[in-house]
């Protein structure tokens, strides 16, 4: 039977007409011999089948695991995606049952044991996200509390035999001695995934490592930058003056002047589709304790921006992939609208601040860096705003 439904169940996914709504097709299209559980072929087989799955049946129940378990199995990779989900179900469970352990000190015979729940959980959200965040966004809060602990369940049942054996199966040993190479479209999919955050964020403070568009000159001038076309061409990316001034002093010839002059006409050409589709950015860099603290501080951002991927040439050298400035760090490219990738170019040297935390409602919210590459940033933006000068007389 599955045989015969499997390519029916793929075509309907993989069919044109669903554009951009396709989905995936199933890692493992399976059937289970009802005959295994209802031998007689009577007009109440389907109820007595159902019925199965509705009432714990101490015969019956290791016979439908059995089988659900052999289904599984035929598919390695399914059989690991099920299990690190059962796992990360477990210890969900077991984080819960901690927090609710702990909260038993603090039950007593004046205080319930809802109320010592209530009482532990808001005391997790403070300490995870600070009081002010807390209060404003306590789901988010008690998220930031909880996953620590969470993470410390997963890591303690790593090692169970059962999820060793269908990673094992799923991804064996030569396939994890090199790295694999994956097609462009996965790469780029993974490292937005990894990278950004892009749930929608629509609060009213400004969060840690949030990107906000300030793609008009009137938005610029309120933070005390130049112009978008200026910052564009003049700092943050090779202009066609550049490469031009390049080819000049190349060998005639050579390879690498050829090289430069198909930079120079790219960038001729299209100019003005570079000022058209970039965005200027601002991205915030505080550190974790002033945002779970919130008190009345210098916020600071970094000037930034998003070329489009297939204008690429206007970020690197003439015959290399360094940058304009060394003030300059890259970032992708990712893709957070369907078919619109981009680089994000970040200027160690540009930056903006306001004394508040409220975002401006005129500043609309592109994405939120992960922590990792903020704390990246903060690294790189800290050494070259502390790099050392010296006197030397020549």
């Amino acid at each position: 039977m599955a045989n015969e439904v499997s390519p029916i169940i793929i075509e309907r996914i993989n069919h044109e007409s669903l554009g951009d709504q396709r989905r995936p097709a199933p890692l493992l299209v399976n059937a289970l011999d009802k005959r295994e559980l209802v031998p007689d072929k009577n007009e109440a087989a389907q109820e007595a089948i159902a019925a199965i799955f509705r009432q714990k049946d101490d015969e019956k129940q290791p016979k439908i695991e059995d089988l659900i378990s052999s289904a599984i199995s035929q598919d390695p990779q399914l059989r690991t995606a099920l299990a690190w989900e059962s796992r990360a179900s477990h210890a969900a469970a077991k984080t819960i049952n901690n927090v609710y352990r702990v909260s038993g000190f603090e039950h007593s015979t004046d205080v319930k044991e809802s109320a010592a729940f209530q009482k532990v959980l808001a005391k997790i959200a403070i300490e995870a996200a600070g009081c002010k965040n807390a209060k404003q966004d306590p789901a988010g809060a008690l998220d930031d509390g909880l996953a620590d602990l969470f993470q410390d369940e997963m890591r303690s049942n790593v090692h169970s035999t059962l999820y060793q054996e269908a990673v094992n199966a799923a991804v064996p040993n030569p396939p994890l001695s090199r790295a694999p190479v994956l097609t462009d479209d996965s790469r780029i999919a993974l490292n937005t995934t990894l990278h950004l955050e892009r749930q929608p964020l629509t609060g009213q403070n400004i969060e840690r490592g949030l990107v906000t568009d300030v793609n008009t000159d009137e938005a610029l001038n309120h933070l005390g930058l130049a112009n978008r076309g200026k910052l564009l061409q003049e700092e943050l990316t090779y202009n066609s003056g550049l490469f031009a001034a390049a080819a000049r002093v190349a060998t005639k010839g050579s390879p690498e002047l050829e090289v430069i002059q198909q930079r120079l006409e790219f960038a001729k050409e299209h100019k003005d589709e570079l000022l058209a589709r970039s965005k200027i950015v601002i991205i915030e860099v505080g550190a974790d304790c002033d945002h779970a603290q919130r008190k009345d501080r210098t916020v600071r951002f970094l000037l930034g921006a998003e070329i489009p991927a297939d204008l690429s040439t206007f970020i690197y050298g003439p015959t290399n992939r360094s940058l304009r400035s060394e003030s300059l760090r890259e970032f992708g490219p990712w893709e957070v609208e369907a078919g619109s990738r981009f680089h994000l170019l970040v200027s160690l040297n540009r930056f903006a601040v306001q004394q508040t935390w409220l975002r401006n409602a005129d500043l609309l919210i592109r994405y939120r860096l992960r922590k990792p590459l903020v704390d990246q940033l903060l690294y790189w933006y800290s050494m070259h705003s502390t790099r050392p000068g010296i006197i030397n007389i020549t």
